[in-house]
């Protein structure tokens, strides 16, 4: 059995994260990264002090190597795929305001809730290799924008919750009233009419029983941290 604080190796496209690393690395050296097999290398030096001074996480050198060279066979540990998410999120945002603007509208996003993945509470985007949002702020977007938008069911007051289902910690993410009553709930990424068929949408509803679900109404997130209707039934 996997352990909790591993990310399979099988779901991690390391091709893919290697580029987006060079990519990042270019940002913020302005010059490629060199790929050698050289531990030492200070290419190797300066992007581990970087990702260090961003995220706090201190990643072995030979770790780096092994990565960019693709001769990590390992799975990864959540801290140290976390750190390097956030390098390249960082170095790569300005990349993404620039399609942003050149689109003249932000970019759809798919959500994958990221305890069905052994994962802690929060989503995934566009993939389970892509940035993660925590619980922290995915919380407040739900509460300040999500449930907000069907102000005829959810009162003025409600807030999400994370709740365990049947011992597993933080399943379900429900919607509690101003008197902690359970009223509803969110779905994030799966769709409960489909057989829960991933489809990265953020659905509003509540749960009748544990085959049954109400859906109120469905979001698409956006770049840009807001969330739009997609269609409401209520």
């Amino acid at each position: 059995m996997k352990s909790k604080n591993l990310i399979p190796k099988e779901i991690v496209n390391k091709s893919e994260l290697v580029d987006q690393l060079s990519e990042a690395f270019f940002r913020f050296k302005g010059k490629k990264l060199k790929i050698t097999g050289y531990v030492n290398s200070s290419d190797y030096k300066e992007l581990k002090i970087e990702i260090f001074r961003l995220t706090g996480t201190d990643l072995s050198l030979s770790f780096l190597r092994d990565l960019i060279t693709l001769t990590h066979k390992k799975d990864f540990q959540h801290d140290s795929y976390n750190a390097l998410k956030k390098f390249v999120e960082y170095y790569l945002k300005q990349q993404t305001q620039v399609k942003e603007k050149e689109g003249g509208l932000p970019l759809k996003q798919m959500v994958f809730w990221g305890v069905n993945q052994n994962y802690r509470a929060g989503v995934f985007i566009d993939s389970f290799d892509g940035a993660f949002i925590d619980w922290t702020n995915l919380e407040s977007e739900l509460n300040e924008i999500v449930i907000a938008g069907c102000p005829r069911l959810i009162p003025i007051g409600s807030r999400v919750q994370l709740f365990d289902f049947y011992g597993k910690k933080d399943w379900l993410v429900n919607i509690i009233d101003k008197d902690n009553n359970n009223i509803g709930s969110v779905w994030l990424g799966g769709d409960p009419h489909n057989g829960w068929q991933i489809d990265g949408l953020v659905r509003v509803g509540k749960t009748i029983s544990d085959t049954e679900w109400d859906v109120w109404q469905i979001f698409q997130r956006y770049s840009d941290g807001s969330y739009r209707t997609i269609k409401s039934f209520v």
